[in-house]
């Protein structure tokens, strides 16, 4: 099916949602401006040219944006938890900027050069849970082309494992950029941020409380003055599953299944490169 941008702008719609257990594909340039949100919940966001044109951008603007693969496929598949096949650059940019921002998932995203994710407050990732076949959280992020993530900060909802990878390019850059927003410590524990490709640049916010954030560079690492990379509650009180028979102490995935805790959630940071830039000023 195809969607017309231009009928979009005169149609008076405001809250877009795409749906699909296969591809949303942009093609050539576009411009979508919603007063409420859009949400693309597909296995992959991808971009074809058009005669005569053979890069393009893409621009999504609304107050909520969240790009997620929650569809699951029939069977035991896994694609809405790991991002399976070919990822590939392109000549085009993705932009997308909202007032918050949901990521959720494994979405790929192929045909681009650039993807640029910008929140002016939070940007909160979640894993997905198939309840009959998983007993935790996993979504991710990946792309060939470099890969900027702006907002006042990044953290996991509580134990989803969450990794933003950019693959297939030996000089691919994945980008922290902060902002003036809300940074507000999520009540959310036990949950993990990776970060994988040939350079990292933090300046801005991870924040996985009581949980683990790994930065994964081939080449280059730099945590710039000012940067704040912590796994700290900050002397918070996080709900965090319950007890029974104050003896057992227990997080419910479903109404069917349980965690068994035997301790609190480690806390961790892990640092991985040729080359790491611990600026002064960086936490």
């Amino acid at each position: 099916a195809g969607l017309a941008t231009d009928w979009l702008a005169g149609s008076g719609v405001t809250d877009l949602r795409l749906n699909t257990p296969d591809s949303i594909v942009f093609k050539g340039d576009v411009n979508l401006d919603m007063a409420q949100q859009i949400q693309l919940d597909s296995r992959s966001i991808g971009w074809q040219a058009i005669a005569g044109n053979e890069s393009g951008t893409v621009n999504l603007n609304a107050p909520h944006l969240a790009i997620r693969h929650t569809l699951k496929d029939v069977g035991e598949s896994t694609t809405n938890r790991q991002v399976e096949g070919l990822v590939e650059a392109g000549n085009a940019i993705f932009n997308a900027h909202a007032g918050s921002m949901e990521l959720t998932g494994a979405v790929k995203m192929n045909g681009f050069s650039a993807v640029n994710l910008r929140s002016d407050n939070q940007i909160q990732v979640r894993g997905i849970n198939n309840p009959t076949l998983h007993r935790d959280f996993v979504g991710e992020i990946v792309t060939a082309g470099h890969l900027t993530l702006q907002a006042s900060q990044i953290s996991p909802s509580t134990l989803s494992d969450f990794s933003f990878k950019v693959v297939n390019n030996p000089a691919g850059k994945i980008s922290i950029i902060g902002n003036q927003g809300n940074k507000t410590i999520p009540l959310s524990a036990a949950g993990s941020l990776t970060l994988e490709a040939a350079h990292i640049l933090q300046a801005g916010t991870l924040v996985a409380p009581l949980g683990k954030i790994t930065l994964n560079a081939t080449e280059t690492l730099e945590l710039s003055a000012g940067s704040v990379t912590s796994v700290s509650a900050d002397g918070l009180i996080i709900p965090f599953g319950v007890t029974e028979a104050e003896l057992d102490w227990l997080y419910p995935l479903n109404s069917v299944s349980n965690l068994v805790l035997n301790s609190a959630p480690d806390k961790q940071i892990v640092l991985s490169a040729k080359d790491i830039d611990l600026a002064e000023g960086s936490v």
